[in-house]
């Protein structure tokens, strides 16, 4: 048993079937009763990747059967080109059996021919990959938390005295708002406010600051909506500019209709202790209350961006699982 190129795309129908049945299990595993995507979501997203960037998947049968199985991520934006990310998965009745291995060396080669020195993935705590990474000379960079709310316990007094009090605080800016894709009349403003997400923490990370050009940026949207995804965009305009101070994002899949996923936040160092950060999450949420149905929300923060897990547990956020970034370094 030794690892083979895969596509899902071109496969037959019952090897597609078995590595969506490894996928299901590895999910129900690591993220135990959390949503899982269909078979025909996880095509799309084949169908439908991030557009900067190159796949290869390996998998290793057990007979007709996918025991284990990788993919190799590659982006060919100007920064991080010494970077790659990497996915294993491995059955439980499988493991011990040097799949993972297998799988791994796989992965390194193909890394490494294209030039790239470090390995990255991510690991859920407790769980077998945490081991096994660290076994392998890997770290982990940066702990994460996953965090959900309850709808039914949203404190809406909270959420408005948020919005007015924005609206003294912060008076010289409007909020703005949209469905993906964004209108062309903010592309520019919209791209320049998303590199704020560079001043994120990044704690241990190898990591080198991405910045996104709107037609980036759109490229990815209309790849999202070709999947399925639903996305909704608040931004803070500066009057006195035109430019953003802020933005946030809500997003939504067909697969999870009860879970509504909270993406990035971000307020520029220029245009923060204005309370622009609790006025875009509160508008948000108060939007999803008065047209979804959603029961819960989700969204994932460093484990050492305070600032932000304030403001998260301060509307209702708690915590649903750890995880961490790992890095490995790729000899040559």
């Amino acid at each position: 048993m030794e690892p083979e190129p895969f596509d899902l795309l071109t496969a037959s129908e019952a090897l597609a079937r078995s590595r969506y049945d490894l996928l299901r299990a590895v999910r129900a595993e690591v993220e135990p009763g959390d949503p899982i995507p269909s078979l025909d979501a996880v095509r799309l997203e084949a169908q439908y990747p991030v557009p900067w960037t190159r796949r290869q998947e390996w998998v290793v049968l057990d007979g007709d059967r996918v025991a284990g199985w990788a993919r190799l991520e590659l982006e060919d934006l100007d920064t991080n080109r010494h970077l790659a990310e990497c996915k294993i998965e491995v059955a439980r009745s499988d493991r011990r059996r040097g799949i993972g291995t297998q799988l791994l060396d796989a992965v390194g080669s193909a890394a490494r021919e294209d030039g790239r020195t470090v390995l990255g993935t991510v690991a859920s705590q407790g769980a077998a990959a945490e081991p096994f990474l660290a076994a392998v000379g890997g770290q982990n960079r940066q702990v994460f938390r996953v965090s959900r709310m309850q709808m039914a316990e949203l404190d809406v007094d909270l959420m408005r005295a948020w919005v007015d009090g924005a609206n003294e605080r912060a008076s010289g800016y409007t909020l703005v708002g949209w469905d993906d894709p964004c209108p062309p009349e903010y592309a520019d403003a919209f791209s320049e406010v998303v590199d704020v997400m560079n001043t994120a923490p990044l704690d241990d990370l190898d990591w080198e600051d991405e910045h996104y050009t709107p037609e980036q940026i759109r490229e990815w949207q209309d790849r999202l909506a070709k999947r399925g995804h639903v996305g909704w965009v608040y931004a803070a305009r500066d009057d006195a500019t035109g430019h953003f101070a802020g933005f946030t994002e809500m997003g939504f899949w067909p697969w999870s209709p009860e879970l509504a996923y909270q993406g990035d936040t971000g307020v520029h160092p220029d245009h923060r202790n204005l309370g622009i950060g609790r006025w875009l999450k509160a508008a948000m949420v108060l939007r999803l209350m008065d047209e979804r149905a959603a029961r819960a929300v989700e969204t994932g923060n460093a484990g050492s961006n305070r600032p932000m897990l304030a403001i998260n547990e301060a509307m209702g956020f708690r915590p649903h699982r750890i995880g961490g970034f790992w890095q490995l370094p790729l000899s040559s």
